[in-house]
């Protein structure tokens, strides 16, 4: 018992040294300090690390768009894009309304929600006139396409190659919808984490309110 005894006192012989103890200290105080100004100043690890996925360009397209939104009223033109199954669809479409949700994981349950709900109510005549697709921003049509032919069955899917729509629309966050008219004129858009009723609401106003005219 003596010899591990001895080693156990050797070891933690430092913690004598008065000069390593001031050091230690000095290290676990900047520490703390780095710390508390890193994250007041949006310099967390957490900050960081979605800094750097920008920067890698995971998800271009975010730190690629424009400065501002599209305005409400304004027209604006709409690309041809691919589906899942390959085939090219023209938008807007020439009759009815072009809704289009921009989208990265069809697995969002909140914008599923909403997008289900709106499809429940086609079928009994509410929305009629409404052509819905989900758009998905990619710099991998072919990692993507594979990915929604599995998660996403229920909805149109079209897919966004380079992204180049959703920089044109400022899509800078997850699940944002926009309305366009058969002219390409666009009658409305989502804000950041609005709720899915309201926007229900929104549209079908729209929708009714262009049908009386």
């Amino acid at each position: 018992m003596r010899p591990y005894a001895t080693r156990s006192v050797n070891g933690w012989s430092w913690l004598r040294d008065t000069e390593k103890r001031e050091r230690l200290a000095v290290a676990v105080l900047g520490f703390a300090v780095g710390w508390i100004i890193a994250s007041h100043y949006g310099l967390s690890g957490y900050t960081l690390w979605l800094r750097w996925k920008t920067a890698s360009g995971i998800e271009p397209w975010r730190s690629a768009a424009l400065a501002a939104d599209p305005v409400v009223g304004q027209k604006v033109s709409l690309p041809v894009l691919p589906d899942i199954d390959g085939k090219r669809v023209s938008l807007p479409f020439p009759t009815g309304y072009t809704g289009l949700v921009f989208m990265t994981d069809p697995r969002s349950c909140q914008t599923n929600s909403t997008l289900r709900s709106i499809k429940q109510k086609q079928v009994t005549g509410r929305f009629s006139g409404l052509n819905l697709f989900i758009v998905v921003p990619t710099h991998h049509p072919e990692q993507a396409r594979r990915y929604w032919q599995e998660f996403g069955k229920d909805f149109h899917i079209l897919l966004d190659p380079e992204a180049r729509l959703a920089r044109a629309l400022n899509v800078v966050f997850e699940n944002r919808a926009y309305l366009f008219d058969s002219s390409g004129r666009l009658l409305y858009l989502t804000r950041f984490q609005q709720d899915g009723e309201e926007i229900e609401r929104d549209v079908l106003r729209i929708i009714a309110g262009g049908q009386q005219r």
